[in-house]
């Protein structure tokens, strides 16, 4: 956890943890608040999501976080981050997807120095050809047992319906999977887990596997199950998150008592 004291105050809005605060800490963290809502913002984890932020492979200068900062789901909102070209990763926590922002990823093969000159010709394409903004509407129109569909399958439903290709949903991030955490009640132990849970990490308290989209019902079937019965404290449900690639690149998951924590 952190305190004010962990702080170093650059002005009177203006805040930084250093990269001693925790020793995988690439570059500081500095945030913009005046000192209540500083001491509001401890009271969540946005800091320490911050923090796990800063972790990241080519991060550079700091990661700054703006007054309007609450806890996401690995990033935290409000959360400003830029890495580096040559060895840096892009992050779509860092953008926000919680409330469909419209973060998309494409990879192509075509190189920088080729598209260059046609840049400003293929965004207003883009532009013209994707739906956004607030009343516009696509081409396709789906039934609420449909939706129900894609809810249930993420990219599956997709390739079923033959709008992505096998590639397309190998491409995207764990396959549109959703992911699933338990907290274990204090002194009980971990259960035994059934096999749709896939990639466990287990530490401490805490569970977090990844499920498939057509698994998430009977996940939080047994969620529930296993917390009438007083096994767990808690569960959540969330897309798969920043949290879950810094776990693949650091290699474990912190205890939830230390100063590594994640959420």
């Amino acid at each position: 956890m952190t305190n004010k004291q962990d702080f170093n105050r650059i002005s009177p809005v203006l805040w930084e943890l250093p990269t001693s605060f925790r020793q995988d800490m690439r570059v500081p963290v500095r945030i913009f608040a005046s000192e209540r809502l500083l001491e509001a913002t401890l009271g969540d984890r946005s800091v320490v999501q911050a923090v796990n932020a800063s972790t990241l492979p080519g991060v550079v200068g700091h990661v700054t976080v703006m007054p309007d900062v609450h806890q996401g789901y690995g990033f935290p909102i409000g959360g400003v981050a830029a890495t580096r070209l040559s060895d840096g990763v892009i992050s779509p926590g860092g953008i926000g997807y919680d409330i469909n922002c419209g973060v998309r990823m494409l990879a192509t093969s075509i190189r920088h120095e080729e598209i260059k000159p046609h840049l400003g010709d293929l965004a207003a394409a883009l532009n013209a050809h994707c739906p956004s903004g607030v009343g516009v509407k696509g081409k396709l129109r789906l039934s609420g047992k449909q939706l129900d569909a894609v809810l249930r399958k993420g990219s599956k439903w997709t390739l079923e319906q033959g709008y992505a290709t096998p590639e397309d949903v190998a491409r995207t991030e764990e396959n549109g999977s959703m992911r699933i955490e338990l907290i274990i009640e204090p002194g009980k132990e971990i259960p035994e887990l059934p096999d749709f849970l896939l990639n466990t990490i287990s530490s401490n308290r805490r569970i977090i596997s990844r499920i498939e989209q057509e698994n998430v019902p009977s996940a939080l079937e047994l969620a529930r199950e296993l917390k009438n019965n007083e096994i767990i404290e808690e569960f959540s449900l969330s897309p798969t998150t920043l949290e879950d690639v810094y776990v693949k690149i650091v290699g474990h998951l912190e205890d939830d008592e230390s100063a590594g924590v994640i959420n």
